[in-house]
C-alpha cells in the first residue's frame, strides 16, 4: 500500500512540477499560404478573416452555412458529420415563416 501511495505522489509531483511550454502567436494573411516546413517550433500561426466578403461587418462572424458554402474543404476537415446541415423548422399552422434551428 505504501509503495503504491509513494509512485502515486511522485506522478503527482512530476506533473505539477513540469514548467509549461512557452508558444508564440504570429499574425498572417493567410495561414494556408505559409509551407508547413517553413513554421517555427512552438508558433501558432493565426489569421483572422474580418475583411472578407461572406463576414457580417457588426460582428465580425461568417454564418455556418455561407461558410460551408464558399469552403467545403474545410467544413469537411472541421465537422464531425460532414453532410450535417441545421434544420428547418416550418411552422405547424402555416403562419409565419420558415427558420433555421441553431
Amino acid at each position: 500500500m505504501r509503495i503504491v501511495f509513494a509512485v502515486v505522489a511522485v506522478t503527482a509531483w512530476t506533473c505539477v512540477a513540469a514548467p509549461a511550454q512557452e508558444f508564440r502567436l504570429e499574425d498572417v494573411a493567410s495561414a494556408a499560404a505559409i509551407a508547413a516546413t517553413r513554421i517555427a517550433p512552438r508558433t501558432v500561426l493565426f489569421s483572422d478573416h474580418r475583411n472578407g466578403e461572406l463576414v457580417d461587418p457588426a460582428t465580425g462572424l461568417i454564418r455556418f452555412s455561407d461558410w460551408g458554402r464558399a469552403r467545403p474543404d474545410q467544413r469537411a476537415a472541421h465537422a464531425l458529420y460532414p453532410g450535417y446541415d441545421e434544420p428547418t423548422l416550418v411552422p405547424a399552422n402555416g403562419i409565419g415563416k420558415a427558420r433555421k434551428v441553431r
